[in-house]
């Protein structure tokens, strides 16, 4: 095999763990490496180094605020199903007791033998995957093994009362605390748990999350360790750390020793099976779909372990049309690389025509074309990476910005503080040498934007006063894979429809509206009036609260835009039209129909009053470990028109006169699709569980047999409460006003219609 090197100036190391310099030989085909800060690969690639701090996949998969805060969350939750006798376990690692022999971990098991283990370590495997491969050697483990114990009851509680005292977790740090170290390299943490990194923290390796050496030392799939055994999901990658890096280039150029300096190095696989897997789409479906152990009672999969999926957007990917030449009109199979890696966006546009299956209609939509590739030279940032003086080819190469549709819910300064503070800022200005912005809002806009389009032209040509309105919204998603996609519960998109006329006073009056927003005050995390901005407000179609100890929904009832369920499966044309996955919990007897349900024993009583139910009731739910199936059917397909029809009844001249409103010009239709990163709901569920915000539990009398609260509940006294009965700063109200944004008119289009009498 012919031998090619790409020597790497070492930096400094903020990790314990050795870094290795030139092994002699030609054993360096098969000597380890040890796991590289991103730091280590700036001095030969500076651009992609660059490229990768600008995006939030390094480094802030780890420190998410919401990342840790949800993982906090289900580990509350599953340790009050094991403290009542019941079936879970917890989201953090759970590591060999003798390094190399076996373990539970999702990295290291093979195969997985049941749920409790592809639970261990469910979240960090993917967003810091070398926290849980370094977590085998107890030398090296940066992650400890669950601490968290409930405390005894508290004896100053009531015996008598229905309602079990208040039971506090203890001993419990978010993930992200463990991600520091000193300048020694040796961990520190926070003085409290949760609270801000101490003076002269430094970023551990495992904060870095998505490095170059994560996906650099993949050799391909584990089918093993995946729960269809097809290498999809939950980290299901072949990891090997060794000097030996799967880059796409079959043909890198050799390269020396640069004077006397010391030098860590790597040498480049020419493999075409590792640089074909590097290069597909099946490597980024390892992660981007999630599975969870657990059966899906409205399609079950067919796997040795039952499972749903938290997110799909791999399979979405696999099964529709891109993955097919002959089922987009590009005529190639277009890969995840293709839009994320590429200069997609900022590309020509193309104009293809698309088909309605229902109708058999074709739109004709424009938009950049995907697979469009800069050039230039692979390895740049200093004078003669060769150390040969050979200069390197322009090559085809890609990016490394890896932009999506994230929301960073921290501040620049939060970000530097926990991932050094040379981290670039979020929103700065300017372009990079292919023209690509470096902000991350501009690069998320302008994906979003390409994402999908909108028509209004089979709504109806004349209006009267008086008489039903019909407004027909076509939508039609250019992505590859569902839109949105991504977790469930996560992104939101929706369609907002105006239909307005102008009065006398030139003034445009609502005759209807869809998709709507309301400020409204927020007293379950403290914002006791409205706060003037509807970027922290959910949407009209559902009103939910959810206990932060049980994760049931206290309240849940249709709000005023109501319409996701009828629109969708009966055809209702009235309500929101909402794209998004959802979690689903069922409740309902075990036949319905003369057909079973699959319906858990434990959800045959309606959830707030208990009545054992004869017809079933579906509920959202915002914890994945209550789900027992997954609406994956609101989101857009890509490539698939779907029309939405609005019946709006226009009122008379009678009735306008008496409002006082006289119409004096034709009707305008307004569509458009906004974006919102994270339901608000969903937040403020994350921030009551993970915070110390005020909570009272409902009176006892809300819930009537087959009620427990023995697990969770405390005496009903107004207090500053969470599970854990501390507040961690990871989400507050303060966090979501600041950070969380709305990304409105993505799409949108416009008619005018006549009205007479």
């Amino acid at each position: 095999m012919r031998r090619y090197f790409l020597l790497i100036a070492i930096g400094a190391v903020a990790c314990k763990s050795e870094v290795t310099t030139n092994p002699a030989g030609p054993d360096i085909l098969e000597a380890p490496q040890a796991y590289q800060p991103p730091q280590n690969c700036q001095p030969c690639h500076a651009r992609q180094f660059d490229e990768t701090q600008q995006s939030l996949m390094s480094g802030y998969r780890s420190v998410s605020p919401l990342m840790n805060a949800l993982e906090l969350a289900g580990n509350f939750a599953a340790q009050g199903a094991l403290e009542a006798g019941g079936i879970g376990n917890n989201l953090r690692p759970v590591y060999p007791e003798t390094p190399g022999e076996g373990g539970t971990n999702v990295l290291n098991s093979s195969p997985p033998t049941g749920g409790d283990q592809i639970r261990s370590g469910f979240c960090i495997s993917c967003h810091a995957p070398v926290a849980v491969a370094l977590g085998d050697d107890p030398e090296r483990r940066e992650i400890p093994e669950w601490e968290g114990v409930f405390e005894p009851e508290d004896t100053n509680c009531a015996q008598t009362s229905t309602v079990a005292c208040f039971r506090r977790i203890t001993n419990v740090r978010p993930l992200r605390d463990y991600h520091l170290v000193d300048a020694s390299g040796d961990q520190v943490l926070p003085e409290t748990p949760g609270g801000p990194p101490p003076t002269g923290a430094m970023p551990s390796l495992s904060a870095h999350g998505i490095t170059c050496d994560v996906c650099h030392n993949v050799q391909g799939p584990a089918l093993q360790r995946s729960l269809a055994q097809d290498g999809r999901a939950n980290n299901a990658l072949d990891y090997d750390p060794t000097y030996l890096k799967v880059g796409p280039f079959a043909d890198a150029r050799p390269a020396g020793p640069f004077g006397d300096e010391p030098v860590a190095f790597h040498e480049s696989s020419s493999d075409p099976e590792k640089i074909d897997f590097l290069r597909s789409s099946e490597f980024c479906i390892a992660c981007h779909d999630v599975r969870v152990p657990s059966g899906n009672a409205i399609a079950p999969e067919d796997a040795t372990l039952p499972y749903f999926r938290l997110e799909n957007l791999g399979t979405e990917w696999a099964e529709q049309g891109y993955a097919d030449p002959e089922g987009n009109p590009f005529g190639q199979v277009v890969r995840c690389q293709d839009c994320h890696m590429s200069l997609y966006p900022y590309t020509e546009e193309a104009t293809y025509q698309v088909v309605e299956p229902a109708s058999g209609d074709t739109l004709t939509v424009t938009g950049p074309r995907p697979g469009v590739f800069a050039t230039g030279k692979a390895a740049v940032g200093i004078d003669d990476p060769t150390g040969r003086g050979l200069e390197l080819p322009d090559r085809t190469i890609v990016t490394h910005q890896f932009t999506g549709v994230d929301v960073p819910l921290l501040s620049d300064e939060e970000i530097r503080a926990r991932l050094g503070q040379d981290r670039p800022e979020t929103h700065r200005e300017g372009e990079d040498e292919f023209g690509i912005p470096h902000s991350l809002e501009a690069r998320r806009r302008d994906l979003l934007e390409a994402s999908v389009r909108l028509d209004l032209s089979r709504t109806d040509d004349a209006a009267t006063f008086g008489e039903p309105f019909d407004v027909r919204v076509t939508a039609v998603a250019l992505t590859g894979h569902n839109f949105p996609s991504g977790f469930s519960q996560e992104r939101t998109t929706w369609v907002e429809l105006t239909v307005t006329a102008p009065d006398a006073n030139g003034d445009d009056f609502v005759l209807y509206q869809s998709g709507y927003l309301v400020d409204k005050p927020h007293p379950e995390t403290g914002e006791l009036v409205p706060d003037g901005s509807l970027h922290d407000e959910d949407l009209e179609h559902l009103i939910v609260t959810i206990n932060p100890f049980t994760h049931d929904n206290e309240i849940f009832e249709r709000g005023p835009d109501a319409g996701p369920l009828t629109r969708i499966f009966e055809g209702e044309a009235t309500g929101l039209v909402l794209f998004r996955n959802e979690l689903v919990r069922l409740y309902g007897p075990e036949t319905f129909n003369g057909k079973p349900t699959r319906i858990p024993a434990s959800n045959r009583r309606h959830p707030r009053t208990g009545e054992v139910l004869t017809e079933i009731v579906e509920e959202e739910t915002f914890s994945a470990g209550l789900a027992n199936a997954v609406d994956n059917w609101r989101a857009l397909q890509p490539l698939v028109p779907r029309t939405y029809r609005y019946e709006v009844q226009l009122p008379t001249k009678a009735e306008l006169s008496a409002l006082g409103v006289d119409i004096v010009g034709p009707i305008k239709v307004r569509a458009a699709v906004h974006f919102q990163h994270f339901p608000p709901l969903f937040l403020r569920f994350l921030a009551r569980t993970s915070g110390s915000v005020p909570y009272q539990l409902p009176p006892t009398n809300a819930r009537v047999e087959g009620f427990d609260v023995s697990r969770f509940g405390y005496q009903g006294a107004v207090g500053k409460r969470g599970p854990a009965d501390h507040d961690f700063t990871l989400v507050d109200e303060g966090r979501i006003d600041r950070h969380l944004r709305i990304v409105r008119d993505v799409a949108n289009a416009e008619i005018t219609v006549p009205v007479s009498e």
